[in-house]
Formats: structure tokens, C-alpha cells, sequence
């Protein structure tokens, strides 16, 4: 409700002060001047925008007071009985800067903008001055407020923009690795029994591990590690993807396949990017297993009937970083009860709960266990280092394991 001057017969002696206490003896200036009006809970009594034209002292109830915005309004305060607003803009004959809205059933008193004027008409112009500045500040910081609001609004929009993409993008990442029909066909075609884990961290990485069947019932295995986090790694991933599928004609050869997609990738990479990987072929039918490597170590081969563990290491230059490099074969004899498993750095840079880093021999140890005794040796190992209360890095985790028999004797 808005007063309307109309409606207020003009004031001819105006006091020289205002008393609004309910002890303040009724008067003419009180029955001709000043008006009572009753709203009911929720409704506005005054709204931001409009003029003022009189300012209310609350008799009975409470109000609360809003300043709308472009995602809602912002709750500046609130005035219980006693409490006086909307003479602001009377003061320094400005809009309405808020919304006034009743909290429960009020009552106000109604005064028009004569009284106020008169009553500062008569008061030191040093104290108008530092009234109207007062004013001033006040609306200033309400309109802070907002702006604070609205940035505030935008940022978290932004966040929530890139959370969302982030998460496209992990799942994106997750969907090229095999899907299990794909590794079911594989270990069913080769007899060779496939497990693996692959858990992005809480940022995008760059990750990516796949495995493919080969002519003459040959075995490719493929795990990259990309540096960096966030989408560029994840863009970099699918990048590497693409020239993995475009270089399959030249796959059952790992040193030649990994000398070709590095130099296709580092055509690809800016500069300081590269990629990590290994990549090896099993031969079930010669009983072998050809590999080559890019800066990448965490890879053996464990004999389940010796209990011996054979490192395949990888020396050659990450990915990425000079296209000149060339990358060499690498052939041993695979044991007949053998299983591979391939992994990234991140699960063996592991950590105690307290901080300590886990030695490499205990992590060698918990490793063996799970080659030893675990069906599912991703699963089976991480939950060995879950007991131990072990815990990683925030980066990308990747394990593949493979399981092989054969019967090709050794010469």
C-alpha cells in the first residue's frame, strides 16, 4: 500500500518534533495528518521503485525489508513495533530503494513527507548534510550488496557449468576404454582372462588404457598416461584414441606401432605435453610376449607356478616428446601359468593416513599377494591397500591384468 497525498489533508501548523510513542496524547496534527492503516501478512506496504511520498512507524507486528535482483530478492533487514521506515526517500527525494512486506498482521502509523520536511527545515544544515550522506551510504551498500549478489550468482553458474562438463568429460573418458561385452569377446576368443580398473580423478586426466584382438590369435594391450588435468588432458586422451584405432594395421608390431603414433602425436601435442604408455602384444601361440615402452616401468609379468615376478620395462622417451624417436621391440618367453598387469604410477605413489608414503618394498608386497592369491587382481589389490589404510594421489588409477595359460615349451 502506498500513501497517496490526496488522501492526506495538508498540514498547516506542523510541530516543531515528532513524538510517535503510544504515550504521545492524541492531538488534532495526530487525527487530521496521520493515518492508521492494518496489512496482512505477506502483503507489500511499500515497493522498490516507487515514490516516496510518506514514512510509516510500525505500531503493532513486524515487517521485512527486500531488495530485488535478477535471481530473486535479497533480504536487507527486518523492524519490529517501534521501528520507523520508508522516509529515505523522503530524505534525499530518491525511489523507494526496497520492498517493505509485512511479516505478520501490522499496523502502522502513517506520516506525510510535510512532517519530515518541516522537521528538517528547522534542524542545522550541518545535520541535513550528514543526514542526506547517511542516506546516501545506506543505498550504496544495499546496492553492494546486490552487485556482490549477482557476482556471486554468475560465479557459481560458472562452477556449476564446469562441474558439469567435467563430468561429461570423465564419463566420455571412461566410455573409451572396452566395455565389458568387448573384453568378454576378447578373453572367450583367446582364452585370455581380462580384468581392469580404470578411476579418473576428482579433475579430468588423461588415462586411457584398451586392449584389441590381433591376427593369429594375438593379444594387444595399450595404456597411455597423459600429462596434465582438467579438459586438455581429457581432449589429449580422445586424441590419442583416434591414432590408436588409425594405427591398427601397424599393431602387431609394438615397436613400429609405437614409433608411428609418436610421431603422429607429437604433431598433435603442444609443447610440454606428452604421454607415457606401454604397449605390448601376447602370443599365446608362440608363447611370447612383445613389448615397448615410453617412460613407463609399472608392468610385469608374475609366473603363477614359481612365484617369480619379470619387470617389463619401458626406456624409450614419452610420447610426445620428440617425433625422431623409435621405439624397439622387446621379446621374452611368456610362462605357461602367466599374468600380466599393467598399471599407472598412481597406484604405487601411495600413502599412509597419517602422511607417510608407503615404501616400495610394502607396496611390492601387497602387490605379489594379490598375484598370487586374488582372481580379480585390479580388485583384489586395491582392496588390499583399502585394508591397510593406504590411500592415492588425486590422479587417474589405471590397472590391467591379464591371465594366460599356454602349452609352448621352452628351448
Amino acid at each position: 500500500m502506498l500513501c497517496d497525498k490526496a488522501n492526506i489533508p495538508v498540514m498547516t501548523n506542523p510541530p516543531a518534533s515528532l513524538d510517535l510513542g503510544h504515550s504521545a496524547s492524541p492531538t488534532e496534527a495526530d487525527d487530521a495528518l496521520v493515518q492508521r492503516a492494518s496489512f496482512a501478512a505477506g502483503q507489500d506496504i511499500i515497493r522498490e521503485g516507487d515514490p516516496g511520498d510518506c514514512f510509516y512507524f510500525i505500531e503493532e507486528g513486524s515487517v521485512e525489508v527486500f531488495k530485488s535482483g535478477p535471481d530473486g530478492g535479497l533480504m536487507l533487514g527486518e523492524a519490529v513495533a517501534g521501528g520507523l521506515f520508508g522516509e529515505m526517500a523522503l530524505i534525499d527525494n530518491k525511489p523507494r530503494m526496497a520492498t517493505v512486506r509485512a511479516k505478520e498482521p501490522t499496523t502502522c502509523r502513517i506520516f506525510p513527507a510535510a512532517i519530515l520536511s518541516q522537521s528538517l527545515e528547522g534542524s542545522d544544515s550541518l545535520v541535513q548534510m550528514l543526514l542526506k550522506l547517511f542516506v546516501k551510504n545506506i543505498r550504496n551498500v544495499a546496492n553492494l550488496q546486490m552487485e556482490n549478489r549477482r557476482l556471486l550468482s554468475e560465479l557459481t553458474q560458472f562452477s556449476d557449468r564446469i562441474s558439469d562438463e567435467l563430468e561429461v568429460a570423465r564419463r566420455m573418458q571412461l566410455d573409451l576404454q572396452p566395455s565389458i561385452t568387448e573384453i568378454a569377446e576378447i578373453s572367450d576368443a583367446l582364452n585370455i582372462q581380462i580384468s581392469a580398473c580404470l578411476a579418473p580423478s576428482t579433475e579430468v586426466g588423461g588415462d586411457l588404457w584398451t586392449a584389441f584382438s590381433l591376427p593369429n590369435g594375438k593379444l594387444g594391450i595399450f595404456l597411455g598416461d597423459l600429462t596434465g588435468h582438467g579438459v586438455v588432458a581429457a581432449v589429449n586422451a580422445f586424441r590419442l584414441h583416434a591414432l590408436l584405432a588409425d594405427l591398427r594395421d601397424h599393431a602387431p608390431y609394438p615397436g613400429h606401432f609405437m614409433t608411428l603414433l609418436n610421431r603422429r602425436l607429437s604433431r598433435l601435442l603442444p609443447f610440454g605435453q606428452f604421454a607415457a604408455a606401454f604397449y605390448c602384444v601376447v602370443d599365446l601361440q608362440a608363447g611370447l610376449i612383445h613389448y615397448t615402452g615410453a617412460a613407463w616401468e609399472a608392468a610385469l609379468v608374475y609366473d603363477r607356478d614359481t612365484g617369480i615376478t619379470i619387470p617389463l620395462s619401458g626406456t624409450g622417451l614419452p610420447l610426445g616428446v620428440s617425433e625422431h624417436e623409435v621405439y624397439i621391440d622387446t621379446t621374452m618367453p611368456l610362462p605357461k601359468r602367466a599374468r600380466l598387469l599393467i598399471y599407472s604410477d598412481a597406484l604405487s605413489e601411495c600413502f599412509y593416513v597419517d602422511g607417510a608414503r608407503v615404501s616400495e618394498a610394502e607396496f611390492n608386497r601387497w602387490r605379489d599377494a594379490a598375484l598370487a592369491e586374488d582372481d580379480d587382481l585390479p580388485e583384489g589389490l586395491l582392496r588390499r591397500l583399502t585394508d591397510n589404510h593406504v590411500q592415492h594421489i588425486d590422479d587417474d588409477l589405471t590397472i590391467v591384468a591379464a591371465t594366460v595359460e599356454h602349452n609352448v615349451p621352452f628351448f
